[in-house]
């Protein structure tokens, strides 16, 4: 799993939390690193956890640059931007989660994105 957020301690935590549910989690603080960890980690990625909102290159980007490269890695959305626009673009792609959020909600947003399988699904 990657953790992309461009708030160091919520990424910290993300992936705290992944371990602790018998998952391994990669970071990244923005959409440039990410893409360069996904190419490293290629067939071992498993999920996309991503803010949607970060310098450089937002969530939704990276979403579309990560399922061009492969299109069956489930994404997992977290956003503070609750906008109509933000989730019309979102859904399509992947889960959405609205921060703040719980321990248990990212679980079950987890578990929902994992769920839906390694499914082909086509950018948008």
């Amino acid at each position: 799993m990657l953790v992309v957020d461009d708030e160091p301690t919520l990424r910290v935590v993300l992936c705290r939390f992944l371990k602790a549910w018998g998952y391994r989690a990669a970071e990244a603080g923005d959409g440039v690193a990410a893409l360069q960890i996904a190419r490293e980690l290629q067939q071992e990625l498993r999920l996309i956890v991503t803010d949607i909102d970060m310098p450089r290159c937002n969530g939704l980007a990276l979403a579309e640059q990560l399922l061009a490269l492969d299109a069956s890695v489930p994404i997992l959305f977290i956003t503070g931007v609750g906008s109509p626009e933000v989730y019309a673009r979102a859904k399509p792609l992947g889960e959405v989660l609205e921060k703040p959020f719980t321990p248990a909600a990212f679980d079950a947003a987890v578990r929902r994105a994992l769920s839906a399988g390694r499914v082909r699904r086509e950018p948008a």
